[in-house]
């Protein structure tokens, strides 16, 4: 195999690599938010029911 063949193909397989590590970085950033904002709905949820609750 010729030298710059094993070049590209080196970079393909690492281009292919960081691809996928990205796609799963992202979709767990993706999770991550969706957690978060989930949690913040539910505690921001929470106070205006103690805070309706205060007012009674």
């Amino acid at each position: 195999m010729k030298n710059g063949m094993l070049k590209d193909l080196l970079h393909l397989h690492n281009l292919i690599k960081n691809n996928y590590e990205n796609e799963k970085y992202e979709e767990f950033g993706n999770w991550y938010s969706n957690r978060k904002n989930l949690a913040n709905k539910k505690y921001y949820h929470r106070n205006d029911e103690q805070e309706s609750d205060a007012k009674k």
